[in-house]
């Protein structure tokens, strides 16, 4: 018998013992992701963490048993994305910061045993929690969802015992690359891929709408550049185009004539937002891997991205334009806000690219990832194959 703690009042902590997830028979994953050990508070939930979740909404369906480790405040927003689909939880008070939450709930679930244990988006905030992870679980094996650069202390946790690390994009593969005992491999697509699609009929409308789809503000987002890239276009294109600014926990007011901000997005929401718009600018000063990226593709939205190879990688079938300056920027607007044909050429190009690449089985990840030696059935979300490929050991 081994223990989770089982559900209660806020501070309590009942330890309910519950048999080991690996005696129903039933293939079972204990989830460490780092993103679930902060207050949910007004954060939206979004990126990694949303893949995430709809990653365990599938893999419960598809029958594996989930033990979910996660501060006990989202426990609410759980039934919203998981489709009332139900993990176990080892829920986690908040204690000071990430870290030393992280360390109380790698203790918790040091006796939750498993046939994988799956450690999500780690970073050097929850070296230490990994460390104590890798000496004191007993799960047979150990998965690591890169989404981020593996640092120093990571690296050092990481001698603790062989994983297998699937990174999220080619650059992140490079960063992880011999910095660990195990196979390495990069594999990442969209879930609920189905959502995201071109409209039926194209709307009708005066206006070119471009759109930067982000959880705003963030320097690491490029506001201030596509901004900028909107200011410089000439008066008479610009006075026929709309930046939308969408992601604000609470919006600012518009900070130019034609910037209009919205507030963030309901994951429901933003397939029908996209399918409004014409062109997404994506000016990035840093990305992992870069989802809504992915959801403009898979609308057939042509891209204007910065440079960084993340983002130029999804560019190479012809789906958009990269640029370094605003003045470039501006003149990707122009063009496109000029080309109606050029608009919907790229976008199908994107499109296309997104489909190959970029949407994910969900019963392929796991039999090829998580619970290798193990069959799914159909998997619950979107797409027709497992990304990407082995590349080599770490």
């Amino acid at each position: 018998m081994h223990g989770v703690w089982a559900r209660g009042a806020p501070g309590a902590f009942p330890y309910t013992p519950v048999m080991d997830a690996r005696g129903t028979g039933r293939p079972s994953l204990l989830v460490f992701e780092r993103g679930m050990l902060r207050s949910r508070r007004r954060r939206p939930i979004h990126g990694v963490e949303l893949f995430r979740l709809k990653f365990l909404r599938d893999a419960i369906s598809l029958g594996v048993e989930v033990t979910l480790v996660l501060e006990r405040s989202w426990e609410a927003h759980l039934p919203a994305y998981l489709g009332g689909r139900t993990p176990r939880l080892i829920r986690v008070p908040y204690v000071l910061s990430k870290g030393v939450t992280g360390l109380l709930a790698a203790l918790m679930c040091r006796r939750t045993e498993a046939d994988t244990l799956l450690i999500g988006a780690p970073d050097e905030s929850v070296a230490a929690c990994v460390d104590l992870l890798l000496r004191t679980n007993r799960s047979h094996r150990v998965v690591i969802s890169a989404e981020g650069e593996c640092g120093p202390r990571l690296q050092r946790a990481l001698r603790r015992r062989p994983v297998t690390v699937v990174a999220n994009s080619r650059y992140i593969t490079d960063n992880w690359r011999g910095k660990f005992r195990g196979d390495l491999h990069e594999s990442y697509g969209l879930a609920d891929a189905h959502q995201f699609h071109p409209p039926q009929e194209a709307p009708r409308k005066q206006t070119v709408d471009f759109v930067l789809l982000a959880k705003l503000p963030s320097d690491a987002k490029g506001a201030d550049i596509a901004l900028e890239a909107f200011a410089l276009l000439p008066g008479p294109i610009r006075e026929r185009c709309r930046l939308h600014l969408a992601g604000y926990v609470d919006p600012p007011p518009s900070p130019a004539p034609g910037v209009v901000t919205h507030r963030w997005l309901a994951a429901d929401a933003v397939g029908p937002f996209l399918r409004t718009m014409d062109v997404q600018l994506v000016p990035s000063r840093w990305e992992s891997f870069c989802q809504s990226a992915v959801q403009g593709m898979l609308t057939g939205l042509p891209l204007i991205t910065s440079d960084i190879s993340v983002l130029t990688d999804k560019l190479d079938t012809g789906g958009g334009i990269a640029c370094r300056t605003a003045p470039e920027y501006a003149a990707a607007m122009e063009r496109l806000a000029l080309d109606a044909d050029l608009r919907r050429t790229m976008g199908e190009a994107g499109r296309a690219a997104a489909l190959e690449r970029y949407v994910y089985d969900p019963a392929g990840y796991l039999s090829r990832f998580f619970l290798p030696g193990r069959s799914f059935g159909a998997g619950a979300g979107a797409g027709a194959e497992t990304l990407g490929a082995g590349v080599g050991g770490g």
